[in-house]
C-alpha cells in the first residue's frame, strides 16, 4: 500500500516554499450573470445552463454562476471539484477525507449544492447526463480532464424541467473546449508543510483541423498521484500526546451527577480495550494482560467517565487504538481521457462524436477489530492458570476481556472504479435561427471493492470460546456438537498468540464487485416561434429515452452481513425513462417606462419510470415537473429575478434494488410484552417514489454602466433561496417501525410479521422508504469590482470578488413530524448527517500586470454548534441535570488564507505556485464517527505547497 511521509519531509516542504514564493498563480472565482451577458453579447444565439432555450441577450431566472477555465486554474487544483467546492453555495464532499473506516467514493469528488446530499445535485458534461460513476447514484467530477475544461457553469436552483431527475438543489454543467487550436501541457508537484501528501500532476491536450477545416479533433489526458495523509496521531493538532484523540464520553452517573453533564467532550482513551487484552467488568476488572498472554504485574488504571460499558475514557492508561491506521486521506491515483470530433457533412449539418475514459484507484486501511466484551468462561482452555484460580476463589465463572484484534494484520482496503462514455449524433440547423440535435449515449462504471483481513463476526465468537477436547487439544466449543464446522480455536490473551487456522478462520477478505450501464437516445429543437411587441417567443422542445441496468455481486459473507466492515449488498435492477419536455421565454415588455425588459420563463416536463429485477414484479411511476420564472429590468443595471419550480429525485438504483440483508435487532414489544431479538431486514424497495420538491428563488442583480464608474466594472447579486423536499429517502429503524405502527400510522404495520399462533415478531423489513422532509433555505451574496490602474499612475488592473450564502435553514422533518435544523451546526455527530455554516464566505483579490499576476484569497466558515440536539454552557436554559446536556457545545469558525502567483516566462511559458493555507489553520475539533473533527466543513491539509509550469503553442 502507497504511505504517507516522515516528518523529516518538512524540511523538502520548506525548500519548496522557498523556491515557489515568487512563483504564484490567481485563485478560483466565480463569474455571475455579467459573464453570462457578456457570453451573448460575443456569441449570439446561446444556450444557458438552466434553460433549453438559445437566444441573444437571454437572462436566467434562476442564479447563475460561471467558473472560467482560468478561474479554474488559478489556485493550482488538480481538478474542477476543488475549485467549485469552495465556493459557498456547496457543502464540500471531501470523501477522501472520510475513508478510513469505508473506501465508498474514495478518490472521487461529489458536488453538493445546499447541504441536501450529493444525489441532488445533478452533474452535466455538455449539457448532457451521464452515467453515474459512483454505486450512489452520483458523478465523479474527477473524471473529467481539467486541462479541457472551458468553464463550469453553476445554476443554484431546481432545473427538473430542464433536465430531468436530480436536479434539486441545483445543476453544475462542464462545458468542454472542443475547440482548442494547438497543443497545451500541465505538470505540478505539491506537498504539505508536515512534509506529506505528496501529489503529482500531468495534463496534456491537442486539437486541430482537418480535411480543409470542416473536421476538428481534440484528444486530453490527466494524471494526478496523491499519496494521502497519515493518521491523527502523526499531527500534533489532532493528538497532542500521540496516544488519545478528541471524542466525547457519557457520564456513567447520568446527567448531573458529580455536577457533571451527561456528555463531556475532551481527549479520550479506549476505556476498556487493550491489545492484549483487559478484563473489564467483575472482581477482576483492571487485570490485563503482558503480549505473549501472561498477566501484568500492572493494574489497567481507569479515567474518567471509565464505566465497565464505556467505549471511551478521559485519562487512564489505555491508547486509542482503533484509530491507529486510520488515514485522514486515502492515497488514490487517477487517470482521465478525453476525445472529442466533430465534422461538417453540409453548410447546415454537423456530425460528432465524443469519449471519455477514467479509471480511480485508491487504497486505505481499515478499522481495527475491536470488542467491549469477549465472554471469557472459566473453562476456556486458553485461560491463564493465574486467572483461573483467582476465578475460582472469587466464585466467578466468567467475565468480559476487552480487546482489539491484529492477528491477521491491518485490513487493507483497496477500491477500484472505471467509467466509460462515448457520445455520437448530429447538430443542425434548419434556417430562421431554429437548431437541432440528435445523438445515442453510452455509458458504464465498473467498480471493484475489498477489504483484507476483515473478521467474520460469527467465526470469531465460536473460535473465542474454546474449551479442552477429548483428545486433549484446544478445541472450538461449537465443535463438541457439531465435528464438522471448521472451526479453530482462538487465543485471545496477548498479541500475537493465535494459531495461523484460528487466525485464518478468523478473518477473511470481503469483496464487490458493481457494473451500472446506461443507454440514451435523444433529441432536442429550439427556436423562435414568432415575434410580439416585446421581442420574439422563443421555444425548446424535446425527448429523451434512458435505459439503466446495474448488476452488482458480493461474496457470500458480506451478503449475510457477517463481515465486521465492508458488507456489500448484491444488486440487479433495470430501470427506463421515457420523458419529454417543452420550454418557452416569453418578452412582456422592451423599452418601456420601467421596464426596460421582462420576460416570462415557463418550462414542463413529463416522466415516465419503470423499473424491475429479478426478484420483483414491474413497477410504474410519472412524475410531472415544471418551472416559471420571470426577470424583470425596470430601468439598466437594476435586474429582478424570480423562479418558482417543482423539482424530483428519482430513487436510484441501489435504494430500489440492493438485495435484502439480515442482521439481528433488539425489540421491545408491547403487544406481547417480551424482548426479544428479531431478525431484520435491510435494504431496497422497489415501490419507492420519486423524492418531490418546490423551489422559490428571488434576487435582484445591480450592474451599473462602468462609465459611471470612471471604467470601473461592479457588479453586485443577492438572491433568496427556498428549497422544500417531500418524501426523501430514508429507513427508520426496527424499534421505531414497530412504534409507529402501534401509534397508529398503519403504513408501517406491513412490515412487521408476526407468528399466527403465538403472535411473536418473527421478521422486519426495515427497507428504504419515502419518510422524511427536507428544507434549505438561505441568502446568496455575491460581489465583483473590477478596475485598471490607470487613474493612479499604477500599472496593470486589480479585481476583488467576494461571494457568500447565509444559511437560514438545513431542516431535516422525519415521518413523526420532528423537525431538526442543522443550519448554524458545524458538527457532524456519530449517528447525524454534518450541518452547514450559519455564514460561509469566499473572497479574492487580484493583482495582474504585463505576465504577472498575484492573488490572496480566503475562505471562512463561522463558528456554530458541535450538535444541535446538545445544550451547553453557552446555550439558553442549559442545565447540567438535563439528558442532553453536554461540557462543550460549540465548534470555532476559521478563515483560510490562500495566496498565489503566476508569471509568463514566454508567450508559450508559464510558471505558477501557491500556498494553500498560509498560517496553517488547523480543524476546530468536534468527535464525528471517523475522526475528531468534521471533515465535511474543516480542511485537515494544512500548509500545503503546489508549483507547476504550463506550456502552450
Amino acid at each position: 500500500m502507497k504511505r504517507t511521509f516522515s516528518r523529516g519531509r518538512i524540511f523538502g516542504a520548506a525548500s519548496l516554499a522557498a523556491l515557489g514564493a515568487v512563483l504564484w498563480n490567481s485563485p478560483a472565482y466565480a463569474q455571475d450573470e455579467a459573464a453570462e451577458e457578456a457570453a451573448s453579447a460575443d456569441q449570439g444565439l446561446i444556450v444557458v445552463t438552466g434553460s433549453r432555450v438559445a437566444r441573444s441577450g437571454f437572462n436566467s431566472p434562476t442564479p447563475l454562476t460561471v467558473l472560467g477555465a482560468e478561474q479554474l486554474q488559478q489556485n493550482g487544483d488538480t481538478n474542477v471539484g476543488e475549485a467549485l467546492n469552495r465556493l459557498p453555495a456547496f457543502r464540500p464532499q471531501n470523501s477522501g477525507a472520510v475513508v478510513g473506516f469505508t473506501q465508498a467514493n474514495a478518490g472521487s469528488l461529489l458536488l453538493d449544492l445546499r447541504g441536501l446530499g450529493a444525489q441532488r445535485t445533478l452533474v452535466l458534461i455538455d449539457g448532457r447526463r451521464s452515467a453515474p460513476s459512483t454505486t450512489q447514484g452520483t458523478f465523479d467530477v474527477n473524471l473529467t480532464p481539467s486541462n479541457i475544461i472551458e468553464r463550469a457553469e453553476v445554476v443554484t436552483g431546481g432545473a427538473s424541467a430542464a433536465y430531468g431527475s436530480d436536479a434539486v438543489a441545483g445543476v453544475v454543467n462542464l462545458i468542454l473546449d472542443t475547440d482548442l487550436e494547438g497543443f497545451r501541457a500541465e505538470g505540478q508537484f505539491g506537498i504539505s508543510t508536515y512534509g506529506d501528501q505528496e501529489e503529482y500532476q500531468f495534463s496534456a491536450a491537442y486539437g486541430s483541423e482537418f480535411a480543409d477545416g470542416r473536421g476538428h479533433f481534440v484528444v486530453a489526458a490527466e494524471y494526478v498521484d496523491s499519496a494521502g495523509m497519515n493518521d491523527c496521531f502523526y499531527y500534533d493538532w489532532c493528538s497532542p500526546d500521540g496516544t488519545s484523540l478528541y471524542f466525547s464520553t457519557n457520564n456513567p452517573g447520568g446527567a448531573g451527577a458529580n455536577g457533571q453533564p451527561a456528555l463531556t467532550l475532551g481527549y479520550v482513551h479506549m476505556a476498556n480495550m487493550t491489545e492484549a487484552g483487559l478484563i473489564k467488568d467483575g472482581p477482576l476488572r483492571g487485570v490485563q494482560f503482558n503480549p505473549d498472554g501472561s498477566v501484568s504485574d500492572v493494574p489497567f488504571e481507569f479515567g474518567l467517565n471509565a464505566s465497565p460499558f464505556a467505549f471511551f475514557m478521559i485519562g487512564g492508561s489505555g491508547r486509542m487504538l482503533i484509530h491507529e491506521n486510520l488515514l485522514l486521506k486515502a492515497p488514490f491515483d487517477r487517470l482521465s481521457t478525453f476525445a472529442n470530433v466533430d465534422y461538417e457533412l453540409s453548410d447546415s449539418i454537423t456530425a460528432f462524436a465524443q469519449m471519455t475514459y477514467g479509471r480511480v484507484h485508491a487504497e486505505a486501511y481499515g478499522a481495527q477489530p475491536f470488542d467491549n466484551t469477549i465472554p471469557i468462561t472459566r473453562d476456556n482452555v486458553f485461560l491463564p492458570a493465574e486467572i483461573a484460580q483467582r476465578m475460582d476463589t472469587l466464585g466467578i465463572t466468567s467475565f468480559g476481556l476487552g480487546r482489539v484484534s491484529r492477528e491477521g494484520g491491518l485490513s487493507e482496503k483497496d477500491a477500484r472504479r472505471t467509467h466509460f462514455r462515448i457520445t455520437a449524433g448530429l447538430d443542425g440547423e434548419l434556417g430562421g435561427g431554429w437548431g437541432w440535435d440528435v445523438y445515442y449515449q453510452y455509458g458504464e462504471t465498473d467498480s471493484n471493492e475489498s477489504a483484507t483481513n476483515n473478521r467474520i463476526n460469527a467465526n470469531f465468537r465460536r473460535a473465542v470460546d474454546a474449551v479442552m477436547g477429548t483428545n486433549g487439544q484446544p478445541v472450538c466449543r461449537s465443535t463438541l456438537s457439531d465435528p464438522t464446522n471448521g472451526c479453530a480455536p482462538f487465543n485471545p490473551f496477548g498479541i500475537g498468540n493465535a494459531s495461523d487456522a484460528a487466525v485464518a478462520y478468523s478473518f477473511g477478505t470481503s469483496t464487490s464487485d458493481f457494473h451500472y450501464a446506461q443507454h440514451v437516445i435523444a433529441a432536442n429543437i429550439r427556436g423562435d416561434l414568432f415575434s410580439t411587441w416585446a421581442g420574439p417567443v422563443s421555444i425548446a422542445a424535446g425527448a429523451e429515452y434512458r435505459a439503466d441496468t446495474a448488476r452488482g455481486t458480493a461474496d457470500p459473507i458480506s451478503t449475510a452481513s457477517g463481515f465486521l466492515t465492508n458488507n456489500a449488498a448484491p444488486i440487479d435492477g433495470e430501470i427506463s425513462v421515457v420523458e419529454g419536455y417543452a420550454e418557452t421565454v416569453v418578452p412582456l415588455a422592451n423599452d418601456f417606462v420601467l421596464a426596460r425588459r421582462l420576460e416570462l420563463n415557463g418550462a414542463i416536463r413529463q416522466t415516465h419510470y419503470s423499473r424491475e429485477n429479478s426478484l420483483n414484479s414491474q413497477t410504474t411511476v410519472n412524475a410531472t415537473t415544471w418551472k416559471v420564472g420571470l426577470v424583470w429590468e425596470p430601468i439598466y443595471g437594476v435586474r429582478f429575478r424570480a423562479a418558482r419550480s417543482r423539482d424530483i429525485r428519482a430513487p436510484n438504483m441501489v435504494e430500489l434494488f440492493s438485495q435484502l440483508a439480515s442482521t439481528q435487532t433488539f425489540i421491545v414489544d408491547p403487544v406481547t410484552n417480551t424482548n426479544i431479538n428479531v431478525t431484520t431486514f435491510t435494504g431496497g424497495n422497489p415501490a419507492l417514489e420519486p423524492e418531490k420538491a418546490d423551489t422559490w428563488t428571488a434576487g435582484v442583480v445591480l450592474s451599473p454602466d462602468p462609465s459611471w464608474l470612471g471604467g470601473a466594472n461592479l457588479s453586485l447579486s443577492v438572491d433568496y433561496f427556498d428549497i422544500q423536499l417531500e418524501g426523501a429517502i430514508a429507513t427508520l429503524g426496527g424499534q421505531t417501525l414497530l412504534n409507529r405502527c402501534l401509534a397508529g400510522s398503519t403504513q408501517f404495520c406491513q412490515f412487521i410479521t408476526r407468528d399466527p399462533t403465538t403472535n411473536l415478531i418473527t421478521r422486519l423489513d426495515n427497507v428504504n422508504q419515502n419518510l422524511n422532509g427536507l428544507i434549505a433555505r438561505g441568502i446568496d451574496f455575491e460581489f465583483l469590482f473590477n478596475t485598471n490602474l490607470d487613474g493612479l499612475s499604477l500599472p496593470g488592473e486589480i479585481t476583488f470578488r467576494a461571494l457568500a450564502t447565509h444559511n437560514i435553514a438545513l431542516t431535516t422533518i422525519d415521518s413523526s413530524g420532528t423537525r431538526v435544523n442543522r443550519a448554524g451546526m458545524n458538527g457532524f455527530p456519530t449517528g447525524e448527517q454534518s450541518g452547514v455554516p450559519d455564514w460561509t464566505i469566499d473572497t479574492s483579490l487580484t493583482y495582474r500586470t504585463g505576465p504577472a499576476r498575484i492573488s490572496i484569497q480566503t475562505h471562512t466558515l463561522t463558528s456554530g454548534l458541535f450538535n444541535v440536539g446538545n445544550v451547553g454552557p453557552q446555550d439558553p436554559g442549559y442545565n447540567v441535570n438535563l439528558p442532553n446536556s453536554i461540557n462543550d457545545n460549540r465548534l470555532g469558525g476559521r478563515t483560510y488564507v490562500h495566496l498565489s502567483a503566476s508569471y509568463d516566462v514566454t508567450d508559450n511559458f508559464e510558471l505558477f505556485g501557491s500556498i494553500n493555507n498560509i498560517f496553517n489553520s488547523h480543524p476546530s475539533l468536534g468527535p464525528t464517527a471517523v475522526a475528531s473533527y468534521n471533515p465535511v466543513l474543516y480542511d485537515p491539509t494544512g500548509r500545503f505547497f503546489r508549483i507547476g509550469a504550463r506550456v502552450n503553442f
